[in-house]
């Protein structure tokens, strides 16, 4: 199992529309494609600073082949619709892990 996590910095000005875009619109446009086990969209606890919130999207693949269909073919996606909607207010990155065991 492969996670794919975004984590987005989201301006506390833009929070409410940016979370229901991801939750109501981005999200189940991506889910219909079928390249995931499951999607875990949650906020960071811990807050870095006073006014932005830190969220935080996995994407769980079953395998490398899924991973690479969906890099290629959607994650840039991602960043356009949000400049597009949102501008330069939110910033993302992203990391890969690989599950090594569940309990």
């Amino acid at each position: 199992m492969i996670i794919y996590n975004q984590t987005s910095n989201v301006h506390s000005s833009l929070q409410l529309e940016w979370c229901k875009w991801m939750q109501y619109t981005y999200l189940p446009s991506l889910i219909e494609k079928g390249l995931f086990s499951k999607v875990v969209f949650s906020k960071l606890v811990n807050k870095s600073d006073k006014c932005d919130d830190n969220y935080c999207t996995q994407y769980f693949f079953i395998s490398n082949a899924l991973l690479k269909t969906y890099l290629e073919d959607y994650d840039s996606d991602f960043i356009k619709h949000q400049e597009i909607f949102f501008g330069s207010r939110i910033l993302t990155f992203t990391t890969k892990l690989r599950v090594i065991s569940q309990y």
